[in-house]
């Protein structure tokens, strides 16, 4: 069961892989989306931002990255590197990245649902129970030699 008619889907990775040329000034790849199954624990890398969804889809989309991976994104887009404004920046990232995933998800299947404002945690929360419908479908994103995930776990 597919959450996204093909051409849907390649439009929102497309999306996904535009926000980054923009931001940064850089191309993003993406690998072939995948599915994870319902028993496995959620991808979860260093910092992760996530949208919740209900109406006519029900779950959550999330991005998850490696710190490194969003200081260097932020570090481009503000034209610096190094400080304490770029870290936190960076971590800020991870959620706004969320919702423009989310918000362009809500374009691309035609509304009729809405998305939370993004909650951004870092690592592996214990006691979060993501609201992930099964199978997720994730996205590999490939930014300079970096690897982060973009996750689509709705309900069809």
């Amino acid at each position: 069961m597919q959450m996204l008619a093909a051409e849907n889907f390649n439009e929102l990775i497309e999306l996904i892989l535009n926000f980054f040329q923009r931001s940064s000034g850089e191309a993003a790849t993406a690998d072939e989306p995948f599915r994870r199954p319902e028993k496995e624990a959620p991808l979860l890398l260093e910092f992760t931002g996530i949208v919740g969804v209900s109406g006519k889809h029900n779950g959550c989309i999330y991005y998850t990255a490696s710190a490194v991976m969003l200081n260097e994104l932020a570090a481009s887009m503000l034209g610096e590197s190094g400080s304490d404004s770029v870290s936190r920046a960076g971590q800020d990232l991870v959620g706004e990245i969320a919702n423009v995933i989310g918000g362009n998800a809500q374009y691309i299947l035609g509304g009729g649902f809405e998305i939370s404002a993004p909650i951004i945690f870092q690592g592996l929360p214990r006691n979060i129970r993501l609201p992930i419908y099964a199978p997720a479908s994730i996205v590999p994103i490939h930014w300079r030699s970096h690897k982060s995930y973009a996750v689509f776990g709705l309900n069809p």
